[in-house]
């Protein structure tokens, strides 16, 4: 995978997740948090610290996953990524469903646009049911080898499949 931590932080920006400037660092402050809270019975870790710890936690374990799932994918397509060819974080295309902001029961299904315009989306359907929604989002998925990312209230991944 082209990058390491600069993919990471890249697909975390395309999901929404992109507020934290450098994911490496904030994977190392997490890891020197947990680590003190674990050994220093002094340690006094403040709330806000582990409330904004999940936006970096999410933004890390999704862009991780994501990037591992479709490298891992295409590998198993013997389309193998090699040192001179790697995967570079573009080639990850997303879908989304989320809740429709103005209708309450409702839900979008987004496609993420390419090129130039990446990690800006546009609505491919707003779908009455949530069954109607995922029916749909995983067709589409399928067919065209994407990510499928399940956004919550907050505009977070709640969950995500991986083709």
């Amino acid at each position: 995978i082209d990058g390491g931590w600069v993919a990471i932080s890249a697909i975390a920006k395309r999901i929404g997740l992109g507020g934290i400037s450098d994911y490496k660092q904030s994977f190392v402050n997490l890891a020197d948090r947990r680590h003190l809270a674990a050994h220093d019975i002094t340690a006094n870790i403040p709330l806000t610290d582990l409330q904004n710890s999940v936006k970096e936690i999410i933004g890390i374990c999704c862009s991780f996953d994501l990037l591992l799932s479709h490298s891992l994918s295409i590998h198993n397509l013997k389309q193998i990524p090699t040192k001179a060819a790697p995967l570079k974080q573009e080639a990850v295309k997303l879908l989304f469903i989320s809740g429709h902001p103005t209708k309450a029961g409702f839900y979008n299904e987004q496609r993420e646009k390419s090129g130039p315009t990446l990690g800006k989306r546009y609505t491919l359907k707003t779908h009455n049911t949530l069954v109607a929604a995922e029916t749909s989002a995983l067709n589409n998925a399928r067919i065209n080898r994407e990510q499928l990312l399940y956004l919550d209230s907050r505009a977070m991944p709640d969950k995500w499949i991986t083709w």
